[in-house]
């Protein structure tokens, strides 16, 4: 392990939540006479922050509307978001990590109230001496998020590495001067992250190989 610090995304990365994402937003598009999307043409085309992608999709979303739809989305999200699992051998790996004294933190698009809630009622809390979310449910860009979280590291960035499942993810990780290991465990196809150069794992048990 060449890190000296760990930083997860939560959502498709830690936990198994993209089946319920695309469940939520057909029902949504269902609602507005749209078509709605299989699970892998929402892979292929998921994007933050993800107006753009509703936009795409034909939804309208002026300010009134996307508000609107994002009330709809999170209400339909959080009413089954425990019905998701973790990813399978996300929580060895994170305890593997734990075990070799290496800090872990959460850095995450969703609001930072359901985050919290999550990140506790999985039992992964225990194991991130930090979590950082947004302070709205729109799902917006963390890249300002993103700097902030690392600053407060006081590392050098390119010792801290961050494990997500979106090109976003790598942005964060590029902009910021971090490493960055993307998961096609969730929200992105791999082949969408392999357009970004960063080594993509397909599931834990590379990832842990990797790592270790």
């Amino acid at each position: 392990m060449n890190y000296k610090h760990i930083i997860w995304d939560w959502n498709g990365t830690i936990v198994d939540d993209s089946w319920l994402s695309v469940e939520v937003l057909n029902g949504i598009l269902k609602s507005f006479n749209l078509p709605e999307v299989g699970k892998e043409d929402y892979r292929e085309n998921f994007s933050f922050p993800v107006i753009n992608y509703y936009r795409k999709l034909g939804l309208n979303v002026s300010k009134e509307k996307f508000d609107e739809i994002g009330k709809i989305f999170i209400k339909n999200f959080n009413a089954k978001r425990f019905d998701c699992k973790l990813n399978d051998g996300a929580l060895n790996v994170i305890q593997k990590i734990s075990a070799h004294k290496i800090p872990q933190s959460i850095l995450s698009a969703y609001e930072i109230n359901f985050l919290n809630e999550a990140v506790e009622f999985f039992g992964i809390k225990k194991y991130m001496s930090k979590i950082s979310g947004l302070s709205d449910i729109n799902a917006n860009t963390k890249l300002e998020l993103g700097k902030k979280h690392i600053e407060s590291l006081n590392l050098p960035p390119e010792e801290i590495l961050v494990i997500g499942d979106t090109d976003h993810d790598f942005e964060v990780a590029h902009k910021t001067g971090a490493n960055c290991v993307l998961m096609a465990t969730g929200h992105q196809s791999r082949q969408r992250l392999a357009k970004t150069g960063a080594k993509v794992c397909i599931d834990f048990a590379e990832l842990d190989g990797f790592l270790f």
